[in-house]
């Protein structure tokens, strides 16, 4: 899980609750409670007693294809750089 507070300017991890997961809070200055968090965090600045647990990913990350309209565009251009060799080697 990530939580991502992007435009936030302060975050508290009051008590010792655990989000099992990433937090992302870039501009935010973080204060934390106690106990431990599994996962990271990303903050402009951090300030408390919590225990940070560095849990690889392990997920599946699937690659997105191309989409089609990517391919008509590489082929159209092509097919004009074809066009274009074809008429300076005809001068």
């Amino acid at each position: 899980m990530v939580y991502n507070f992007y435009q936030a300017v302060s975050v508290n991890l009051a008590g010792s609750k655990d989000p099992e997961g990433s937090i992302l809070a870039p501009l935010s200055g973080v204060i934390g409670g106690y106990g431990q968090m599994h996962g990271q965090l990303v903050a402009g600045s951090y300030s408390g007693n919590s225990q940070f647990d560095n849990v690889q990913f392990t997920g599946n990350v699937t690659p997105v294809p191309l989409p089609a309209a990517v391919w008509l565009m590489l082929s159209g251009l092509s097919g004009l750089g074809a066009i274009g060799r074809t008429r300076k080697a005809a001068h």
